[in-house]
């Protein structure tokens, strides 16, 4: 669910929790999960294309694919992003 926007990147609640946390730790992710605080994790998007279409209270899906940085972190980049439905 998108949960709002801050600055230029776009807050999405995760629905499946278990399956994003594991998939940070498999991939040694360096990027923070919790940042939103508590409850479900929150994804940030910022493509404008994908911010565009959607606000708080939508259902939308989006596909990740593990980059290491330049400064060494890892972390992921938005590779899909679908409107699943308004809220």
């Amino acid at each position: 669910m998108v949960v709002g926007v801050i600055g230029k990147e776009m807050g999405i609640r995760v629905k499946n929790e278990d399956e994003t946390r594991e998939f940070w730790r498999v991939n040694r992710l360096t990027t923070k999960l919790d940042w939103a605080g508590k409850g479900p994790p929150v994804a940030s998007i910022g493509r404008k294309q994908d911010r565009e279409i959607c606000k708080p209270g939508d259902e939308a899906s989006m596909t990740l694919e593990v980059v290491q940085r330049a400064n060494g972190e890892r972390g992921t980049r938005t590779i899909a992003f679908e409107l699943i439905r308004k809220g």
